[in-house]
């Protein structure tokens, strides 16, 4: 999903790159930002409010770009335009294998290579069929196109649109100097979402240009995304918000607990695949799961209930929902979400 950085994922970049918010607008990182939402039931909006902290939203290549940078600024050594075919074991070494005949050899590896990842694929061969399937089960398809700003001024704030399709819903987000409009939902409760978005942009009347697809984990998370020292982090690990689709913070999260577990490792002999899943059941599995079981919930009343009781249901979480995405609570409303923005560095 591209554009919008809700708080919980700045506040990481702020504890690892040292990079606040006044300095991600001055390098142009951030180039937009919103204290205010809307949701609709289709193209009705039912509720609007401020928040006391912003939305803030990037350009999606602009801001890999920067971390790619950054990450090149500490001594990492980066091979760009080089593809990744296989992986071998030989002994206590793992192999990496290019496209271009190269092969590299590693003690540690981490899978940070997104939802068709090959290290994913070799770790959970076709021996490990159930896992497969409900892989696959767990993906969602999302459509997006871009329009000028100049074209429409209609929405300046964050806008989530609910009735378009199932276990899903669309968005529009402001940046700088265009909207991304989308649309995303589970393939298996839907049929042609690709129609319902071009409803959802015939309905408000919003002139597009191409039109780009992908798929998204959506609640499909793996629960032992590790096999010996080889580590699944991100979408390659399904670690995608089941609720809203947005994987950046927990990409960002899940590479800042796999860090840490491979650096005690080495340095204190740790079994890196205990304390890979031990962090993971601390800081990142309890928010997965509370937000899988709440999309069950709302999603299944979405589908069941007329669109007047569904307006009030959005009108009444609204608030606790979007808390829930920045990070400020827990999907469990009943708990803090110290979790989420507990350091694992101590």
């Amino acid at each position: 999903m591209e554009g919008c950085s809700p708080s919980r994922q700045l506040k990481i970049l702020e504890r690892i790159f040292e990079k606040d918010v006044r300095s991600l607008k001055t390098s142009g990182v951030i180039n937009f930002e919103a204290n205010s939402y809307e949701i609709y039931w289709k193209s009705e909006k039912v509720h609007e409010d401020r928040m006391p902290y912003p939305f803030y939203f990037t350009d999606r290549l602009y801001y890999d770009h920067f971390l790619l940078e950054e990450v090149k600024a500490t001594g990492v050594t980066v091979l760009e335009g080089c593809k990744v075919i296989g992986l071998r074991r030989d002994g206590e070494k793992i192999n990496v294998l290019t496209d271009e005949g190269g092969r590299f050899s590693c003690k540690y590896l981490v899978g940070a290579d997104g939802v068709t990842s090959v290290v994913r694929k070799y770790i959970f061969s076709k021996s490990h069929r159930k896992l497969n399937n409900e892989w696959k089960k767990g993906l969602a398809v999302a459509f997006e196109t871009f329009l000028k700003r100049e074209k429409t001024n209609n929405f300046n704030s964050p806008s989530l649109f609910f009735g378009y399709v199932n276990s899903g819903y669309g968005w529009i987000f402001p940046n700088k100097d265009k909207l991304i409009a989308g649309i995303g939902a589970l393939v298996k409760k839907n049929e042609l979402i690709y129609n319902s978005f071009k409803e959802f942009l015939r309905d408000l009347a919003l002139n597009h240009d191409k039109i780009y697809a992908y798929s998204i984990p959506f609640g499909n998370f793996i629960t032992g995304p590790i096999m010996d020292r080889i580590l699944l982090i991100g979408d390659s690990a399904g670690f995608v918000d089941p609720f809203t689709g947005e994987g950046i913070f927990y990409a960002h999260r899940s590479a800042e607990i796999a860090a840490y577990s491979i650096y005690e490792s080495i340095t204190r002999n740790e079994n890196v695949s205990n304390l890979y899943i031990q962090l993971l059941n601390k800081y990142l599995y309890p928010e997965l799961r509370h937000a899988k079981k709440l999309r069950s919930l709302i999603y299944s009343c979405a589908s069941h209930l007329n669109w007047r009781i569904n307006r009030l249901l959005l009108k009444r979480f609204a608030d606790k929902l979007i808390k829930a995405v920045h990070g400020a609570s827990s999907y469990n409303f009943l708990k803090s979400a110290s979790s989420l923005r507990d350091p694992v560095w101590k």
